[in-house]
């Protein structure tokens, strides 16, 4: 009589629990049921088609840290955060898978212990030792502006990637966190709001491990990948002929000046690959004149933001080479291209209370007319009248019961706006705006290390509580250089007003970008002296 095969011998049925028909005795292999996926929606798979082999447009953060009150992070801190975080947000250690014959899926898989989530997490950490905090800030920044092949991620391997950077000097307590991610799966409030939560588990010692631990005990369920922001919109093409004829009516009411010959910047350069150059200016607002500019603004009944896309449009045709009207045109026509958070119009669908690592804004256009002679005798009051006009165009846009329908109409002109760049048809256009605003409620600056892990020095007979705090000096948000578009990004952080602008200077020349910014920087500045009067 045969005897039973044995471990070393047994078909792979049998070591699988498979029964001798080869069906499963359980639906289901531990690792089948810790993987899950879903198809990229049409906007994220939008995205990766833009990005290349070089990751234009990824975004990244970088965050410059200092401790204080002798409190240091570990490196294996920093890994079990991450491990943490990453249970929390799929995304963050989702891959893409691609197919043949269907569109490209996010890939999840749980890890299957905590040996497995440390080792993973590590793999996506780069480790850096720097001797000046600022130097190694401006390079990490330089690098992740320019999209490199070599340096970009394979989205078949990972959708970000982390940077920890420690003084050479332990005792300094400084550190920087860096952040990449495939756009396709974040957007910039949602990438603040990752950083959030790594400072929050970096000075809350042992909350990490203890996430770790409840997750691999079964005592918290796996997270979903969260659904695309494509399904939870409305399906607009269930509209109703008549509410959709009236929608479009609206919307072409609202765009109708694009049919004129638009002013703005000109690009006076061409799009030779061998000719890439990225590009990066910054403004950084003290606390005061900040205070001033915000009082000004909210004095006119306008934001920061109306007043910056003005100033934009304004500078743009004020430049040398600027695209001008004819002469028989008594206005200038400006199409200014937005970046909308819709995250507040979506249902909350995270099973976990986090705030979603996802994809939540559209882009939408503000268009206007301006009189040549508000340009050409530019006044502070003329530039306060013309935000408000554009006060008023994004109301009348994002307020309206066809908002849903808008993005429909204006997705297509905006593929055929990029679809002519790539041609180089492009037309004069002023840069596109991403305004963050005040990112205090998303990413506080202090984060007080928690008391249990409070150091503590001897002071006499009984030890004496040291406060101790991690603290963010600065907030760099920004994205790989994208050789087609220029792009404003604009948010108030730590009570400061920055503005960051980036741009490929082989298409668009220094000296034009350069005068541009300036004239933007100077006209915000300018109104500070406007502060509290009409």
């Amino acid at each position: 009589m045969a005897s039973a095969p044995t471990s070393a011998t047994a078909p792979l049925s049998a070591l699988l629990h498979l029964g001798t028909n080869e069906k499963p005795a359980s639906p289901h292999l531990l690792e089948t049921a810790l993987t899950s996926s879903r198809p990229l929606g049409d906007f994220e798979l939008g995205l990766l088609g833009m990005r290349g082999s070089r990751g234009y447009s990824d975004i990244f953060g970088i965050t410059p840290l200092a401790c204080s009150g002798g409190y240091t992070v570990t490196d294996d801190d920093v890994v079990h955060a991450w491990a943490a975080l990453r249970l929390r947000h799929p995304l963050l250690s989702s891959t893409v898978a691609f197919h043949v014959a269907q569109r490209p899926e996010f890939v999840y898989a749980s890890p299957l212990t905590m040996a497995h989530a440390l080792r993973a997490a590590r793999a996506q950490i780069e480790f850096y030792t720097f001797d000046d905090q600022d130097t190694a800030t401006e390079a990490l920044r330089d690098r992740w502006l320019t999209p490199d092949s070599e340096d970009a991620l394979d989205v078949r391997s990972g959708t970000c990637s982390l940077y920890w950077g420690r003084d050479a000097d332990a005792g300094t307590g400084r550190y920087i966190l860096g952040i990449m991610m495939v756009h396709a799966v974040a957007d910039g409030r949602r990438r603040a709001n990752i950083v959030r939560c790594m400072l929050e588990l970096l000075a809350t010692p042992g909350r990490a491990q203890r996430e770790l631990a409840a997750h691999f005990a079964g005592e918290t369920p796996v997270v979903e990948i969260p659904p695309a922001m494509d399904s939870l919109l409305p399906d607009t093409s269930k509209s109703d002929p008549a509410e959709l004829a009236k929608a479009k009516e609206v919307f072409d009411e609202l765009i109708k000046f694009r049919s004129k010959r638009l002013s703005g910047l000109v690009p006076d350069g061409d799009l030779n690959k061998e000719n890439f150059q990225p590009r990066f200016r910054r403004q950084i607002w003290s606390v005061e004149e900040t205070r001033r500019i915000l009082m000004a603004c909210k004095a006119r009944g306008v934001t920061i933001t109306h007043l910056a896309n003005v100033s934009s449009a304004f500078a743009s045709v004020q430049c040398q080479g600027a695209a001008q009207p004819s002469d028989s045109e008594d206005n200038y026509y400006f199409e200014l291209c937005q970046a909308f958070d819709i995250h507040a119009k979506l249902p909350r669908v995270s099973s976990n209370g986090e705030t979603e690592t996802a994809l939540h804004f559209i882009g939408y256009p503000v268009v206007l007319s301006v009189p040549k002679s508000k340009v050409a005798t530019y006044t502070t009051g003329a530039l306060w009248d013309v935000a408000r006009r554009f006060k008023a165009r994004h109301e009348a846009y994002v307020n309206s019961p066809y908002f849903w329908n808008f993005k429909r109409f204006y997705d297509t002109l905006a593929i055929e706006n990029y679809m002519a760049q790539i041609a180089g048809r492009a037309r004069a256009s002023v840069p596109n705006m991403s305004s963050l605003g005040n990112l205090k409620s998303i990413l506080p600056v202090r984060y007080p290390v928690q008391t249990s892990a409070v150091i503590s020095v001897v002071n006499g007979p009984g030890p004496e509580a040291v406060s101790a705090e991690i603290r963010v000096l600065d907030e760099i948000s920004s994205a790989k250089v994208d050789p087609l578009t220029m792009n404003f990004a604009m948010w108030t952080f730590d009570d400061r007003l920055k503005l960051q602008f980036k741009w490929n200077s082989g298409r668009v020349s220094d000296g034009l970008i350069n005068d541009f910014f300036n004239r933007v920087v100077g006209m915000i500045s300018q109104v500070a002296d406007d502060e509290g009067t009409m």
